[in-house]
């Protein structure tokens, strides 16, 4: 089973850092996890922050200001190519280890 997690975030490096971390360090097997992560154009500061994280099957969109958050979802969830998809903020926590 592989999962597709998808994160929207603006502006929220520390937040989106954190949720990262704690979908990977919970994760039992990293190799069934992808995580697609949209920024806006503008949002460097998130982009420089993705373009240097070495997390795996990681991939990040960079796009303008969506009109609303459900058609960035549906973009993202286009590209993904897990079983099972999760939309999921960018300041999430995941407390249950080996799931």
């Amino acid at each position: 089973m592989k999962f597709s997690a998808f994160l929207n975030t603006r502006g929220r490096v520390p937040l989106l850092e954190n949720a990262l971390n704690s979908l990977y360090s919970t994760c039992s097997d990293t190799s069934q996890l992808e995580c697609l992560i949209r920024y806006d154009d503008d949002d460097l500061e998130t982009f420089e922050f993705l373009k240097n994280t070495t997390y795996p099957n990681l991939r990040y969109f960079g796009g303008g200001r969506p009109e609303n958050l459900i058609k960035s979802y549906k973009n993202l969830v286009s590209k993904g190519t897990g079983d099972f998809f999760w939309s999921l903020n960018d300041d999430i926590q995941i407390l249950s280890p080996d799931w």
